[in-house]
């Protein structure tokens, strides 16, 4: 359940959707009509059919009628991107996914840390473009929509299937998951390593490595003590920034 909300949202009606999202733990999911509509005309829709926009499952946007999302294409995993930046393109458990980056003895500050993670997610999103590119050529051929293309404005008049582009719209949509867990880890990494100098890079990636073992209290301490996005924390914030910074450039 969404609500579409904007500047001129009665507040009798904010007050009554935040009294039932205390009671539900978070439905109704507040949509800004305002970023919204300007997102979906940065993709080139009209602004007539962007105001007449809903939301597909979660999160994902269509104009209603005249678009075919592909709306969970994929789920892309901002924190392993981080995994894999500090073990050189490995999992902590040795399975090579990634880019060979730097060791940790060629990260001296942050930034190295930060750029080895935005090297690895550039190189993943690049891996996950190729493979929807396949799948979708393979919809194409094997798995049409023609109930859905027909109630999809656009399709009849070119004599196309959705799949293959006969929509008024067309998009595949991906989702950054993990994202404030990818923030908050760079928070954490930044804070005990670089900023505290309470480890050095390599022994922290130890611990993790060990699953806190012998490290209860750290473990403690980072899942209760330490600043969280979504919180009011302007350095939380902006790691987790940097997170999504990573992915969408």
């Amino acid at each position: 359940l969404h609500l579409r909300v904007h500047a001129e949202t009665p507040k009798r009606l904010l007050d009554k959707a935040v009294a039932v999202m205390q009671r539900t733990g978070g439905r109704p999911t507040l949509m800004g009509d305002e970023t919204v509509i300007r997102s979906l005309q940065h993709t080139g829709m009209t602004l007539e059919h962007a105001r007449d926009y809903a939301i597909i499952g979660c999160v994902e946007l269509a104009s209603q009628g005249r678009t075919y999302n592909s709306a969970d294409a994929a789920l892309f995993n901002l924190p392993l991107c981080l995994e894999l930046a500090l073990n050189r393109g490995e999992t902590f458990r040795g399975e090579r996914l990634g880019l060979l980056t730097p060791p940790l003895a060629a990260m001296h500050g942050f930034n190295d840390v930060l750029a080895a993670f935005r090297a690895q997610v550039a190189f993943q999103v690049g891996q996950m473009q190729r493979a929807i590119n396949r799948l979708e050529e393979t919809y194409r051929v094997h798995r049409p929509t023609p109930v859905n293309s027909i109630m999809t404005q656009g399709c009849l008049a070119k004599g196309k299937d959705v799949t293959w582009g006969g929509g008024m719209y067309d998009y595949t949509s991906v989702q950054a998951v993990g994202l404030a867990d990818a923030g908050d880890s760079l928070y954490a990494l930044n804070k005990l390593v670089f900023e505290d100098r309470r480890f050095t890079l390599p022994q922290l990636v130890e611990i993790l490595k060990a699953d806190f073992a012998g490290h209860e209290p750290l473990r403690v301490e980072l899942s209760r003590r330490f600043p969280r996005f979504g919180n009011g924390d302007k350095a939380a914030d902006a790691m987790t920034q940097r997170a999504a910074d990573a992915f969408t450039d």
